[in-house]
């Protein structure tokens, strides 16, 4: 080992190791070291005290002080079929193989098959409309997404290879070098995709990727961990660079996780000539804000959430009995101080929370009782400002048994 080796292990070591703060589905509060990362259970340990604390039991992990975000600049957003999102600085294909790198990882060779969509460009609310309608769409073969100015138009065929500068996409049996400037996005066909198993939690990184986690492993002295993802990617990720853990425990469901048995949105007007564009406009939006992007309430930023328009009134039958329901409930930071929403939450038909929710005031937590409820029903009615910036956010929404 040379001497520049030796100096930058002696300070990786030196340093001190990060501190997390660890909050359970009941509440407390646990900070401490990360020491272990067992199949049911990690170790957090403070002033030489450790505390075993029980995956299915625990909500999150943040740093206890968070280090400056390093984002991706122009990033490529590689979307994989297990649900993990790259936040990527390259993406190179072809027939063998496929490689994006990251600022944390470097590159990563992906698994064939574990690529579900690729973005190349950033979005606006118009063309995030119009992409996620392409990701709906039923399709037998690759789609090959291409910008137009402010529209999106789309190709099926095969994807052949995708280079530094060009993207070969086979069209009728014909190979076009298309250009990756005009490249948008690309949709992978995938017909053989297996069922991934619940996952152990979802880490997200400084750079913004999120990755699902199937299996962790703590190392130390290093203070990395080493995980595998639902398809089989093995990464590797400094302590320091985790922004935040989320855990899939067996007593906790995000409502985001669950499909809606019904929604509709009413227009102020009333509903008399809908717009279909509008309609699609304001329905609701899963894990982002109504113009697809990051949630934000009071100035911090959440991964998941339900945003929705008013009048928006949106069912769920609850698939297994839980005891309570729990959000933040707040106009999207970017309306305020507009938005005034009356929002209702039924179980089974009873009001079970009612209370204004407006831009000029904070986010209201809400944890109230759905024990014995079997449909669970929002809505974000009208306040007493017509719909003006009545963009409303339920940040963390979730069940817990």
């Amino acid at each position: 080992m040379n001497l520049l080796a030796v100096v930058l292990a002696a300070n990786l070591l030196s340093a001190a190791p990060p501190v997390f703060n660890a909050k359970t589905i009941d509440g407390r509060q646990v900070r401490g070291v990360l020491t272990d990362w067992e199949a049911q259970t990690l170790v957090l340990k403070e002033d030489e005290q450790s505390q075993s604390l029980a995956l299915d039991r625990l909500l999150s992990i943040v740093p206890a002080k968070r280090a400056p975000t390093a984002p991706t600049s122009n990033p490529i957003w590689v979307t994989l079929v297990d649900g993990s999102v790259i936040l990527a600085n390259s993406y190179l294909a072809d027939a063998g193989s496929i490689k994006a790198s990251t600022s944390r990882t470097g590159i990563v060779p992906l698994p064939p098959a574990s690529v579900d969509y690729v973005r190349f460009r950033a979005t606006s609310p118009a063309l995030q409309t119009r992409w996620d309608e392409i990701l709906g769409k039923a399709a037998d073969q690759d789609i090959l997404v291409v910008a137009s100015g402010n529209s999106l138009d789309y190709l099926g065929g095969v994807v052949r290879s995708v280079r530094e500068q060009e993207v070969d996409f086979e069209l009728d049996g014909d190979v076009l070098a298309v250009r990756r400037i005009k490249v948008f996005g690309i949709r992978y066909y995938r017909p053989n995709r297996q069922e991934a198993s619940k996952p152990v939690a979802r880490v997200t990184d400084d750079s913004g990727s999120t990755w699902v986690l199937q299996h962790v492993t703590l190392a130390e002295p290093e203070r990395v961990i080493q995980f595998e993802t639902g398809t089989g990617l093995h990464v590797t990720l400094p302590l320091d660079a985790i922004a935040k853990i989320d855990f899939a425990g067996a007593g906790l469901v995000y409502l985001t996780d669950l499909t809606p048995n019904s929604y509709r949105w009413t227009p102020y007007f009333g509903e008399k000539g809908i717009v279909p564009s509008l309609e699609k406009l304001y329905r609701p939006r899963n894990d982002t804000a109504l113009d697809s992007t990051p949630i934000v309430l009071d100035g911090i930023q959440y991964d998941r959430g339900l945003a929705l328009h008013s009048r928006t009134e949106i069912t769920y039958r609850l698939p297994e009995p839980f005891q309570r329901f729990q959000a933040l409930a707040g106009i999207d930071d970017r309306l305020r101080p507009r938005g005034n929403v009356l929002l209702r939450i039924l179980g089974d038909n009873r009001v079970l929370y009612e209370g204004s929710i407006t831009g000029t005031d904070s986010s209201v937590p809400i944890d109230i009782s759905v024990n014995g409820v079997q449909t669970l029903t929002i809505i974000a009615d009208f306040g007493s400002d017509l719909d003006s910036g009545d963009h409303l956010i339920l940040a963390e929404a979730k069940l817990l048994k």
